[in-house]
């Protein structure tokens, strides 16, 4: 008599248990579909985005190569000597006006090899009064060869000298060769520091090519800043800074460097190179063989380089403005594979 009210009580359970589970297969069918509805959705603001992503991208690239192409073909005009000349009316392209908006006057930068290059010894003898003559002449030299260039169509010039080289080396050599005594070759030192805030003299101390290798890192430097118009260069003829040069002659900057040399004439494997250069008479001794013979490594990229300053001819935010008549004791020269640092063409 009892066996059949249980057999309704299963089958109410039963009833029951398969209506919830046909209620959550609906709602699980139902949520599946707004899912789906939404993941579709999403793809195709995904692929809204990607286009629109690209498209910035895109964009940015071009503004990148443009810039680009603006800063290479600036640095060309900056180095061209014959187009500064033929076209001035062009020189100033946004990324000069750039510079000039900035406050920032462009940088006309000497450096020289102190231990490959010696001041003249009738100049270092003088002491401090020498010192001044040297900044003076080696000034207006650069002053002359940069007013035959034209460059005064950039206005006013920031003008820096850096004088890499072993003090305590220099200085032995210098009293072997009874050049001077210590005295004067500080107090010339002195003369050449002091004629301008601008002129720096960094001693490297010992080590083999200390000067070399400060010089190569800082024309590796400043030759790619668009502000740099000229570097003049006191160096030395070694594989070091053939190399160095080389690789600025194929990004198409060798125009900015200037050769500082004295009485010997650049040859060799830097025959290849269209640089510039600058003699700049009795202003670097000729010969100290003594040294030469001393030093490590090969002879000097010139015979008789040295120093530089600031007082003389150049323009400078800090200085007043000079002119510059081309004296017969400064001239400019070329080497031997032509006078032409930039093709203009490729402007």
């Amino acid at each position: 008599m009892a066996a059949p009210p249980v057999v309704e009580v299963n089958k109410q359970l039963w009833d029951d248990a398969l209506t919830r589970l046909l209620d959550l297969s609906t709602v699980t069918v139902k949520r599946n579909a707004e899912l789906e509805t939404r993941v579709a959705e999403l793809e195709v603001e995904l692929a809204v985005w990607k286009q629109a992503h690209s498209v910035v991208v895109e964009a940015a690239e071009r503004e990148k190569k443009a810039h680009n192409a603006q800063v290479a073909t600036f640095n060309r005009q900056l180095s061209s000597t014959d187009h500064l000349k033929v076209r001035q009316s062009i020189l100033q392209p946004a990324a000069f006006r750039d510079i000039r908006a900035q406050n920032q006057s462009p940088l006309i930068l000497c450096v020289v090899d102190g231990d490959a290059n010696v001041f003249s010894s009738t100049l270092i003898a003088k002491g401090q009064q020498g010192g001044r003559e040297a900044a003076q002449e080696l000034t207006k030299g650069i002053a002359e060869h940069l007013s035959q260039e034209g460059v005064q169509a950039f206005g006013r010039l920031s003008f820096w000298v850096t004088v890499y080289y072993n003090k305590r080396s220099l200085l032995s050599m210098l009293q072997s060769e009874g050049v001077c005594s210590a005295e004067q070759f500080e107090a010339f030192m002195s003369g050449l520091s002091q004629a301008s805030l601008r002129f720096l003299l960094v001693d490297v101390g010992p080590g083999k090519d200390g000067a070399e290798a400060k010089i190569l890192e800082y024309l590796q430097t400043y030759v790619y800043l668009p502000q740099t118009l000229r570097i003049f260069l006191a160096g030395e003829r070694t594989a070091a800074y053939l190399s160095t040069l080389t690789a600025i002659y194929k990004k198409e900057l060798l125009g900015k460097v200037v050769v500082l040399q004295g009485r010997e004439r650049l040859s060799g494997d830097f025959d290849h190179l269209p640089m510039h250069c600058l003699s700049i008479e009795g202003l670097f001794e000729p010969r100290l063989s003594a040294y030469v013979q001393k030093r490590p490594g090969p002879i000097p990229f010139t015979d008789v380089n040295r120093n530089v300053t600031t007082h003389g001819g150049l323009i400078s935010p800090q200085s007043e403005s000079q002119s510059t008549t081309p004296s017969s004791s400064t001239q400019t020269r070329y080497t031997n594979n032509g006078t032409q640092p930039i093709d203009p063409t490729k402007v």
